[in-house]
């Protein structure tokens, strides 16, 4: 449209020249004609430039915005996507203790197979939890402002390597290399590997291999509040129900109001601090750390994959 523009321009100017040049007597009116020719050409090719600016800004517009919408719509889906994997992984996690085997007849607890269970500290055998026990543990599972270990009773037989290394023997390395190994059989160690980066677990140095339970309380309090005091079994059991229901469903619940990555980060933190207080209420919080330390919070491939999810301490 310009070079148009411009070739007959320049025509009308030698077109000018030469009946000048042959024909004086004409001179003037032909100057008249043919300014006024240049005058409509100019205005003809003013108006077509601009209608083509017009034009091409008006795409560029449309465009624009189906790109932006293209890309809400692309961004929307991988935090979809991304929400599902992570409530996935949590309900992998904690599937195991969703329907707990034993409802408190002591007579059902193997002693022979599991003497963990039957150890004093939790003795789920000969002093079963009672209604009156669970139905308060289902608010508050830590007693008196205290770990409960007899929590674990609601987990038999589940879990028995940490009732054992962690709860009885206090050895958090045992602890750790054999959950490691008990939960790559169940192909969930890339879910523990989130929840260890989620829950701010690789950047706490002040729990050890040598920190005690009651020391780890005392932490706890530090990182919480008395609010894992006030964590109850119906509160660890909602994280799983809302897996399970994102699992189903297949789409973020708009209630849970995920509107981009930083609230997508809020979420899992929320539901990751709610399974590390469970985890001070029920007395293996510091185990939890050092399984954590010692099998993904220096794995270059885990790191890769959760560390951006990672923080000091957690809110």
């Amino acid at each position: 449209m310009i070079s148009f523009f411009v070739t007959a321009t320049l025509s009308a100017g030698v077109f000018a020249s030469a009946l000048s040049s042959s024909c004086p007597e004409v001179e003037l009116q032909e100057e008249s004609e043919i300014m006024s020719m240049n005058q409509e050409l100019l205005q003809y090719g003013v108006r077509h430039v601009k209608a083509g600016e017009e034009y091409h800004a008006a795409s560029s517009v449309v465009v624009q915005e189906e790109h932006l919408e293209e890309e809400a719509l692309a961004r929307q889906l991988r935090i979809e996507a991304d929400a599902a994997s992570m409530h996935q992984t949590l309900q992998d996690r904690y599937k195991l203790l969703s329907n707990p085997t034993w409802e408190g007849d002591g007579s059902q607890v193997d002693c022979q197979k599991y003497p963990m269970f039957c150890d004093g500290k939790l003795n789920c055998a000969e002093d079963p939890l009672t209604s009156a026990e669970k139905l308060a543990m289902d608010s508050h599972i830590a007693q008196n402002g205290k770990a409960n270990l007899r929590s674990w009773c609601r987990a038999y037989p589940m879990y028995s390597t940490s009732v054992q290394r962690c709860i009885l023997d206090g050895n958090p390395r045992g602890y750790a290399e054999e959950m490691f190994q008990a939960q790559q059989k169940l192909k969930l160690t890339s879910a523990d590997a989130m929840y260890c980066f989620v829950a701010g677990h690789c950047n706490n140095t002040e729990v050890t291999e040598a920190t005690t339970q009651v020391e780890a309380s005392a932490i706890c309090d530090k990182l919480y509040g008395q609010r894992w005091t006030q964590i109850g079994w119906n509160d660890f059991m909602g994280v799983l129900a809302r897996a399970l229901e994102l699992s189903t469903t297949h789409h973020v619940p708009k209630e849970w109001k995920v509107t981009g990555w930083n609230s997508l980060v809020k979420l899992a933190r929320h539901e990751a601090n709610i399974s590390a207080m469970t985890a001070c209420a029920m007395g293996n919080f510091q185990c939890d750390l050092a399984y954590c330390r010692m099998n993904y919070c220096n794995s270059p491939e885990h790191k890769s994959r959760f560390g951006n999810l990672s923080w000091s301490y957690p809110d």
